[in-house]
């Protein structure tokens, strides 16, 4: 092969520095502002020296993200996962038994031109998935949190304003009597606005009740509400999905090792972000 095509498939040429293509549009996108250092590392390392005509054959082994700074295995995954998740990577070629063939990734801002380490005949069209993300698991956890507070916070709301004015009673003038009340249980106390109000009081002197307050079993209930799973454990459940779109909640659970509630919330959030 003459080395004019060499350079021209993408095997030849950057001999003299190697740089990492990012968009702009990525940077400014809510997948990439809030994309963790860790993942924006690996991000970088895995495209430096890379061209889009080999995009669907980047890899980032540990190994070579050793060269790079990065020694820890997890740390490598766990990034990798997060890219994923927010669609700024797919995999081409997967890992698998006996065969000692490292996973293949490509970026979702260029064409995609290998599958399965082999080129394709007509490059798949960048998909620009990245653009649709959003995070959906602090919006849900911040929706139910200031809807707890609402549902805790209602029964305090239907309480009468006057019920902050406590013993003082008015004669029929306005005018302050003491603590004596009428001799058909009847007072009057001036309302936040300065009119009267008129408070009925039971025959045996019983005032209002005081503002309401939630008991311990209550807050339990709505801390329980609240509580969501780690986002680790969402993250394994949305990764056998994509392998095993087909299997039912149990059944992912079972491989994910997670609860049922957590590959149903796994796949519903999944299937937000795909639409």
């Amino acid at each position: 092969m003459s080395r004019t095509r060499q350079k021209a498939k993408g095997r030849r040429g950057g001999e003299a520095e190697k740089f990492a293509y990012l968009p702009e549009s990525l940077l400014r996108s809510p997948a990439g502002q809030t994309l963790p250092h860790a993942a924006f590392k690996v991000l970088t390392i895995l495209l430096v020296g890379r061209t889009r005509e080999r995009n669907g054959t980047y890899c980032c082994s540990e190994s070579y993200a050793k060269g790079f700074g990065i020694t820890a295995r997890a740390t490598v995954l766990r990034s990798l996962q997060e890219l994923q998740k927010r669609s700024i990577i797919v995999v081409t070629r997967r890992v698998q038994k006996f065969k000692k063939h490292p996973t293949l990734f490509g970026v979702t801002w260029w064409p995609v031109s290998y599958r399965d380490g082999e080129p394709l005949a007509t490059p798949e069209p960048p998909t620009h998935a990245y653009l649709n993300w959003r995070d959906i698991t602090l919006t849900t956890s911040v929706e139910s949190k200031e809807a707890a507070v609402i549902s805790s916070h209602s029964p305090r709301d239907n309480l009468t304003l006057t019920t902050s004015v406590e013993n003082v009673n008015h004669h029929t003038h306005g005018e302050s009597k003491g603590s004596i009340h009428h001799t058909h249980g009847e007072g009057q106390s001036l309302d936040l606005h300065g009119g009267l109000h008129q408070n009925e009081h039971a025959a045996d002197g019983a005032h209002a009740p005081k503002s309401a307050s939630m008991s311990a079993s209550q807050s339990r209930a709505v801390r329980k509400l609240v509580r969501k799973p780690p986002r680790r454990a969402i993250a394994k459940a949305q990764d056998v999905l994509r392998e095993f779109p087909a299997l039912s909640d149990p059944e992912i659970a079972r491989k994910a090792k997670v609860t049922t509630a957590t590959a149903k919330k796994a796949r519903a959030l999944l299937n937000a972000q795909m639409h």
